[in-house]
C-alpha cells in the first residue's frame, strides 16, 4: 500500500497533471482517490480543471505541441488539410481544427468532398423543377437529401426561401 501523501505532495500532483493536460480521473488514480476528491481538492485551492479557465484544453496543448510543423507544412509547403492530417497522424478535419485555433492560414486545395455528383446540376434539378417535379423526387433521383436541392434551388435564385413556422 502508498503511502498516502502530505499537501505539499498532493498539490504537486494534482498540478502536474493539469499541466500536461491529464483528465481528472488519471490524476485521480496517481492519488488513489476519487475525482470528486481531486475536484473540491482544486476548487478549495483554486485550481483550474483541465480544460477550464486559465489551461487551455488538452486539443489545444497537443496543436501548440505541433504548431511549428503546422505553420511549416501550410504556410511553406502549402499543403491543406487533409495532406497535414495523416502527416501528423491526426484526422483532415483536427489538422483544419487546429490550424484554425491557431490562426494559421491554409490552402483547401480545391478538395471540397461532396457524396454526390454536382456537376451538370443545374442541366438535371433545373429542367425537372420548372415542370413542376417535386424536390422530393428531384432529391431522390441526385441521391441527396431534399433540403440541398432547395438550397441548391435557392442559391441559384429558383425559389424563395421556405417560411418557417413559429409554434
Amino acid at each position: 500500500m502508498r503511502k498516502p501523501l502530505d499537501k505539499s505532495g498532493w498539490e504537486k500532483v494534482v498540478r502536474q497533471g493539469v499541466l500536461a493536460g491529464e483528465p481528472m480521473k488519471t490524476i485521480a488514480a496517481n492519488l488513489s482517490c476519487s475525482t470528486s476528491c481531486v475536484r473540491d481538492y482544486m476548487r478549495r485551492h483554486g485550481i483550474s480543471a483541465p480544460g477550464k479557465g486559465g489551461t487551455p484544453p488538452r486539443v489545444e496543448l497537443r496543436a501548440r505541441a505541433a504548431e511549428a510543423t503546422l505553420r511549416e507544412l501550410a504556410e511553406v509547403k502549402r499543403y491543406g488539410a487533409e495532406d497535414i492530417g495523416p502527416k501528423l497522424g491526426v484526422s483532415a478535419s483536427t489538422a483544419r481544427t487546429w490550424l484554425k485555433r491557431l490562426g494559421i492560414d491554409f490552402p483547401t486545395n480545391g478538395r471540397t468532398v461532396y457524396k454526390w455528383d454536382t456537376t451538370g446540376w443545374e442541366r438535371t434539378v433545373l429542367p425537372l423543377y420548372r415542370k413542376g417535379v417535386p424536390v422530393p423526387m428531384i432529391a431522390d433521383k441526385m441521391g441527396c437529401s431534399t433540403s440541398t436541392v432547395h438550397r441548391w434551388l435557392v442559391n441559384s435564385g429558383f425559389a424563395k426561401k421556405r417560411k418557417t413556422h413559429v409554434w
